[in-house]
């Protein structure tokens, strides 16, 4: 009677094992579950507060805006759009270096987007002064983004200063083939010495633009 009560015993305590065992094993199957789906969640939320800064910044409310796009971060640490916007709010205000290090976490993102990085991090490099720099950084952007006008249209104060005649005129008729050009674009053009058009017909141009907007 004792043996078997040992034994039936033995078995009660097995199958208590085997129960807790099966319990632990099922509890640390769902955890990772559980996390990806929190996780989702949160990349949900942030994307969510993306598009209410996007729609607060084309109100005119900027603050909102950047409250918006920092609260996205605090939920998604790795969203592309608030990583970026976020990091133009801090270059405006002049904190460049948490700017740029913000810029460095995008590194795989759709070409427009990784245009608009080297776009910000080559103003970055203009207020550090750093124009050689710069100007690769514009390059880049402008290649990543080929339909773009702002890195070509930033290179010109560069190429002006420098006096690189031919760089001024090759990045104004890529600008031109984009867009109109703006009269201080003429102006550049007219002024390199060696203008891609007649100087009679862009002298014209620039009387027209000058005349819509005397300002």
């Amino acid at each position: 009677m004792t043996i078997r009560r040992s034994t039936l015993l033995l078995g009660l305590i097995i199958a208590a094992v085997l129960l807790m065992a099966a319990t632990g094993l099922l509890f640390w199957k769902r955890l990772p579950d559980s996390a990806a789906a929190e996780a989702e969640s949160r990349r949900a939320r942030a994307a969510e507060l993306v598009q209410r800064a996007v729609t607060a910044s084309e109100s005119g409310r900027a603050a909102a805006a950047r409250s918006y796009y920092q609260q996205a971060l605090q939920l998604d640490p790795e969203n592309q759009q608030a990583l970026l916007h976020t990091a133009s709010a801090l270059q405006q205000d002049g904190q460049l270096q948490q700017a740029a290090e913000l810029l460095t976490r995008i590194t795989t993102a759709p070409d427009t987007l990784l245009a608009k990085v080297r776009f910000l991090q080559a103003t970055i490099a203009l207020q550090e002064h750093r124009a050689v720099a710069a100007e690769q950084l514009f390059l880049e952007a402008a290649a990543l983004d080929t339909d773009w006008p702002p890195p070509l249209r930033d290179l010109l104060p560069l190429y002006a200063v420098q006096q690189r005649s031919d760089q001024l005129l090759q990045t104004l008729a890529r600008i031109e083939s984009l867009r109109p050009l703006t009269p201080l674009e003429l102006a550049m053009r007219l002024l390199s010495g060696a203008a891609l058009v007649p100087e009679d017909m862009a002298s014209v141009q620039l009387q027209n633009y000058l005349t819509a907007n005397p300002a």
